[in-house]
C-alpha cells in the first residue's frame, strides 16, 4: 500500500473517532499540546478507515475522496484540521459542499488539492533520469509536497520494463521500482549514487 495512502488512512480512523464521539456545541480548531490533557491513542483499523472512505463516496461524493486525498500530500501546516473540517461539513451538505468555496477550509482543501496535483503533472513532465548502473535509472527531486508515491506510479505505468529510483530529497524517501514490484524506503543511510549538477 502507497505510504501516503497508509498515513491518511490513519488519519481516516481519527475522522472515525472524532464523528463517533462528535459533540456538536464544539469547534474543530488546532490542538496545542498541553501536558495536563491526556493522550489518547487510535489505534490503525482498516475495517474503519474503509467505512469513512465508503461514506465519503456515499454521502458526499468521489470527487471529496479525491480532493482531501490530495489535499492530505500537501505541506500544509494545518491540512489535518481543514480537511476535517471540509469531510464533516460534507457529511451533512453532500456533494454540494465543493461548491461552497466561500468557505474558508473548503477553498483551503481545493487549493491544496490543486497545489499538489500541479507539482506531481509538471514533475511528470520535467523528471529526467541517468542510468547509473545496468538498467538501472535514478532521478532525483525535491517537491514541496509529497507526491512521490502518485509520482512512482505514473513512472511504472510508463516505463514498466526500466527498473528504476526516483529519490525525495526533502524527506530521504526513495521509490524504488524493479521487476513489477515497488518499495519506498528511507534514504537517510542508504548509499545513492554521485549525479554531477547538470542533473
Amino acid at each position: 500500500m502507497w505510504i501516503t495512502l497508509r498515513l491518511f488512512t490513519i488519519y481516516s480512523c481519527v475522522i472515525f473517532k472524532y464523528i463517533l464521539n462528535i459533540d456538536k456545541e464544539k469547534n474543530v480548531i488546532k490542538y496545542i499540546e498541553n501536558f495536563l490533557d491526556k493522550t489518547m491513542y487510535i489505534e490503525t483499523d482498516y475495517n474503519k478507515s474503509q467505512r469513512i472512505f465508503n461514506g465519503i463516496e456515499k454521502s458526499i461524493c468521489h470527487q471529496a475522496l479525491y480532493n482531501a486525498y490530495y489535499a492530505f500530500m500537501t505541506e500544509d501546516e494545518n491540512k489535518e484540521i481543514n480537511i476535517l473540517k471540509y469531510l464533516c461539513d460534507g457529511f451533512s451538505t453532500g456533494p454540494e459542499i465543493n461548491n461552497k468555496i466561500t468557505i474558508s477550509y473548503v477553498f483551503k482543501v481545493i487549493n491544496m488539492r490543486r497545489k499538489a496535483l500541479a507539482e506531481c503533472h509538471k514533475l511528470k513532465g520535467l523528471l529526467r533520469f541517468q542510468e547509473i548502473g545496468d538498467n538501472l535509472c535514478y532521478a532525483s527531486i525535491h517537491p514541496d509536497n509529497n507526491i512521490l508515491e502518485p509520482l512512482g506510479h505514473h513512472f511504472m505505468k510508463r516505463l514498466p520494463s526500466m527498473s528504476f529510483i526516483i529519490h525525495d530529497k526533502n524527506r530521504n524517501l526513495c521509490f524504488i521500482y524493479k521487476n513489477d514490484t515497488y518499495k519506498i524506503i528511507d534514504s537517510t543511510n542508504m548509499k545513492l549514487p554521485c549525479i554531477s549538477s547538470s542533473e
